[in-house]
């Protein structure tokens, strides 16, 4: 950042890693050799504030054509809060000292493997995919969906983040489909309307008339 004293995230949260590191450094300059930093990436699950990876078990809960983004071999990593919290009480009981990334799962986890496991939760039967390249994602101005980053270009090393440090401290991962299937439970539990504001979703109107133009 060009002011490192700036204490927001910023409008299109620009700041949030940059500031995440001046943290991990504040805490290594003031108890050398002696943090356990823990990196999350996508935290999902039961609870998720955030709706970005609810988003897609919900969109296939309602079933018809559903608008999904690049291939199903393209990565993803995510990782289940109730994991996430186990690992950082298991750090700070064993006194796990360094630098963690703590993303999973264990094997790479695809995004077609991960659509699986939201049609095996949906209770409809009625569900037809439609794929939108990463091509015609990233030609198309303002177009984003949830959780997914293209498996291009700058984004191509984002869901590949090494956590071999974390498994080797005790990183343990929950099967993608019961996150899944336990991220739909929950949701269905919410008031009517806070499942009317789902957040971070793909606009609807958008995905129909991108659905009607790949015909």
């Amino acid at each position: 950042m060009d002011d490192p004293t700036i204490e927001t995230m910023g409008d299109q949260y620009q700041y949030y890693g940059p500031l995440k590191v001046l943290c991990e450094e504040a805490a290594e300059r003031a108890m050398p050799k002696k943090t356990t930093i823990i990196r999350p990436g996508y935290i999902v699950g039961p609870g998720d504030p955030t709706d970005r990876f609810t988003y897609w078990p919900v969109r296939f809960d309602k079933g018809g054509k559903i608008l999904v983004p690049g291939a199903p071999t393209d990565p993803l990593q995510v990782i289940d809060v109730r994991d996430l919290s186990a690992f950082m009480l298991r750090c700070g009981e064993r006194r796990r000292l360094g630098a963690f990334n703590a993303c999973g799962p264990k094997q790479r986890l695809s995004w077609g493997e991960t659509l699986d496991a939201c049609k095996r939760a949906s209770s409809k039967k009625d569900i037809e995919l439609k794929w939108m390249s990463t091509e015609k994602v990233l030609e198309s101005k303002g177009v984003q969906f949830p959780i997914w980053a293209p498996y291009a270009g700058d984004s191509k090393g984002f869901h590949t983040v090494s956590n071999r440090a974390a498994v080797a401290a005790g990183l343990d991962f929950t099967p993608i489909q019961r996150t899944v299937d336990d991220t739909l439970a929950w949701w269905k539990t919410l008031p009517e309307d806070r499942r009317a504001r789902i957040k971070r979703q793909f606009d609807p109107a958008k995905e129909a008339e991108l659905l009607a133009a790949l015909g």
